[in-house]
């Protein structure tokens, strides 16, 4: 995954269902115009993605 244009400063997660998949103190030092694998393992034949 890709995340393009400007990063909110501050704290991101990522969930699928109840499982956090990607956490990270500042979002925009840390992905903002860069690449990240986010691991589906966790899904086994339906997930919901939540980005907060």
């Amino acid at each position: 995954m890709r995340s393009t244009g400007y990063m909110h400063d501050g704290t991101c997660e990522v969930w699928l269902d109840d499982t956090m998949v990607i956490q990270y103190d500042n979002c925009h030092e840390a992905i903002s115009g860069k690449d990240y694998t986010i691991d589906y393992s966790s899904c086994t034949s339906t997930c919901t993605l939540y980005w907060f």
